[in-house]
């Protein structure tokens, strides 16, 4: 007969034998779910670099590459490299010229951990590549990213920059060569800008001078001074005409004063000034002699009379008008 200690120590046995194998299961099925998890998340990280913009290339310390079969399919290489030395091949991959730059530097961060940045077009491809590199555990990580569109963005903007340049230049130039004096007002209305005119019409020593202590063209203050006119262009949004003195040369002058608002940015308002001096001055000249043609008919004993050229009556002196019983 089987005691009751074998007996109990059986049972323990078995006891611990059943505790071990539920064990090993929990720690089998944890370990599954685990494995489960980690391989969803690879696939999810895989999914992620598959249609990234940038992809990576790991250079080890023996040379030996690891790298996607798209960034060889970029790179116009067929197989994938393995090594960095396999990146050019007649025709495709990187120029001898880029290779050994992208040697160098993924050398520099191996032993000096220096990270890189740089350019590069593959033979025979239109594609441009952005890359960046550094320094990682077991060797260094070479992103590259598809600047394609972007650099021919770049290029584009660049066209255009040096068109405006361009464009702005001879501007400029005009503006400097004007005879009359222009200006712009930033937003403040504070002067931001005077031509060679302008310098010369208030006797200044430059542009910069006279933009650093604010000297303007137009006499006056208050309500009816030189901002006005540049106020009402500003807070109307459109051009402002004004007729304005100054001194000029020692002379005085008539002006006639355009302000112009320009559009946001860089806002502002943008001016010039013409002498109309001589112009009133005609004109003044026109309205004496008119006034002293008409007192002397007035003096005439003999009706004269005015007509314009739709024969309506402009003028007609005071014996004219007694002659017909006028009303003045």
């Amino acid at each position: 007969m089987v005691s009751t200690t074998t007996l109990g120590l059986v049972g323990a046995a078995i006891a611990l034998a059943i505790v071990g194998a539920c064990w090993v299961l929990y720690n089998g099925l944890r370990a599954r779910a685990a494995a489960r998890a980690t391989a969803a998340d690879n696939d999810k990280l895989s999914a992620l670099l598959s249609s990234a913009p940038a992809l990576a290339m790991v250079v080890r310390a023996d040379g030996r590459l690891e790298l996607p079969d798209r960034l060889a399919d970029w790179l116009g290489l067929s197989p994938t490299p393995r090594f960095l030395a396999e990146l050019v091949t007649p025709g495709a991959g990187l120029s001898s010229e880029d290779a050994a730059t992208l040697n160098d530097a993924v050398t520099a961060a191996q032993k000096a951990g220096a990270p890189f940045a740089m350019a590069i077009r593959p033979q025979g491809s239109s594609r441009t590549l952005t890359v960046q590199g550094q320094r990682a555990a077991g060797g260094v990580v070479v992103w590259f990213f598809d600047a394609t569109e972007s650099q021919a963005q770049i290029g584009e903007l660049l066209g255009q920059t040096a068109q405006l340049t361009d464009a702005f230049g001879a501007l400029m130039g005009l503006i400097e060569a004007a005879p009359l004096p222009m200006w712009y007002r930033g937003p403040d209305l504070r002067l931001a800008m005077v031509n060679s005119a302008y310098v010369r019409a208030v006797e200044g020593q430059d542009a910069r001078d006279v933009v650093a202590r604010g000297v303007e063209l137009i006499e006056g203050s208050g309500t009816g001074g030189p901002l006005a006119n540049a106020g009402r262009a500003r807070d109307t949004d459109r051009p402002a005409i004004a007729n304005a003195p100054a001194t000029i040369g020692g002379a005085r002058k008539m002006l006639r004063v355009h302000d112009v608002p320009l559009p946001s940015p860089p806002g502002g308002v943008a001016g010039f000034a013409i002498d109309i001096d001589e112009l009133e001055q005609a004109r003044g000249g026109i309205k004496r002699f008119a006034e002293a043609q008409r007192a002397m008919l007035d003096r005439l004993s003999a009706g004269v009379a005015q007509f314009t050229a739709d024969r309506t009556l402009s003028f007609c002196n005071e014996p004219f008008m007694r002659i017909f019983a006028m009303k003045g």
